[in-house]
């Protein structure tokens, strides 16, 4: 199975003026209801970049969003990035973040 991040929600990198990042970076947001439970904290994952190259995105740490005030910490989901095997220095960087099930994408949004 390949995953096309041009079929998900890119979320790109802003600046702290607000103006979005020239080179591209962001964040691609894939719910795994969607793109299927077998994504479930792989360690690698098969994608076609948003430039269409075949690579393979890899880490699959486990990401929690804390509220220190209410003393919560809520799973959010699992988040990857380009293998160093494939990684193409000169383009932009690009997380693939799969969110848990349940785990909305507005309060993803809210956090980052």
């Amino acid at each position: 199975m390949s995953l096309n991040l041009s079929d998900y929600r890119f979320l790109p990198d802003r600046s702290l003026d607000g103006s979005i990042n020239p080179r591209g970076d962001g964040t691609v947001l894939v719910n795994l209801d969607e793109a299927g439970y077998d994504l479930a904290g792989c360690r690698s994952i098969s994608v076609v970049d948003r430039s269409g190259r075949s690579v393979l995105y890899s880490g699959g740490g486990c990401t929690y969003f804390t509220d220190s005030e209410a003393g919560t910490k809520d799973f959010a989901g699992w988040s990857y990035f380009e293998d160093d095997d494939t990684e193409d220095l000169d383009g932009p960087c690009v997380q693939l973040f799969v969110l848990s099930p349940g785990y909305n994408e507005s309060d993803y949004l809210g956090h980052s």
